[in-house]
């Protein structure tokens, strides 16, 4: 119903649930058996009622990023915590990961421990980090302590922006699949490209 709509022939790809609309990079599945289960930080971008699909807002959307037909590359998520002291971190490359996300603090903030292994990790495959809690940007120009976002991205790592760490995940396989290198990766990142219809 809502993907035949007219109405919604700009809006991209939707997941609609339980008669609301939601956007895919803010939605989440917030309860694990609940029908009222995805839930959008933002709200949901439209609804369903009486049968009539009805769009109120629409989000911004990012470059098109093309699936690859090959092997998608090997990309680890790790969540920071109180205590890790990072042990893991040193031994990603070897493994053979190909990119690491962070899901950091807050807005991006990792235990001070992280910030060295981070920016040797990120001399060889992209890093990003997005906030833990799931909804919010990725943090930029607030904490410039050791392992804050200002400290993170002086080592070389790239902040997730609205996304979070699955979903950034996710998007940073695709990339690596296709060819893409950390300044691809980072303009991807920051430039949605803004809908030309408005609502």
């Amino acid at each position: 119903m809502v993907g035949a709509d007219p109405g919604t022939s700009d809006v991209g790809v939707v997941v609609v649930m339980n008669d609301r609309i939601h956007g895919p990079s803010q939605v989440q599945k917030r309860h694990t058996t609940h029908v009222d289960a995805f839930v959008s930080a933002a709200g949901p971008l439209g609804e369903i009622s009486e049968g009539v699909v009805c769009v109120h807002t629409r989000p911004p959307r990012r470059r098109p990023v093309g699936i690859p037909d090959g092997p998608f590359p090997p990309v680890a998520l790790l969540r920071t915590a109180i205590g890790d002291d990072g042990r893991l971190l040193p031994h990603l490359v070897d493994l053979g990961y190909r990119g690491l996300v962070i899901e950091a603090a807050g807005g991006g903030s990792t235990p001070p421990s992280w910030a060295q292994p981070l920016e040797q990790i990120a001399r060889h495959i992209p890093v990003l980090y997005a906030g833990r809690p799931g909804t919010g940007p990725a943090l930029r120009s607030t904490y410039g302590g050791v392992g804050g976002e200002i400290d993170l991205q002086r080592r070389g790592l790239v902040p997730a922006g609205l996304l979070d760490g699955l979903k950034t995940r996710v998007l940073l396989t695709i990339l690596l699949a296709t060819g893409a290198d950390t300044a691809l990766i980072r303009r991807t990142l920051a430039h949605p490209i803004r809908s030309s219809v408005s609502a």
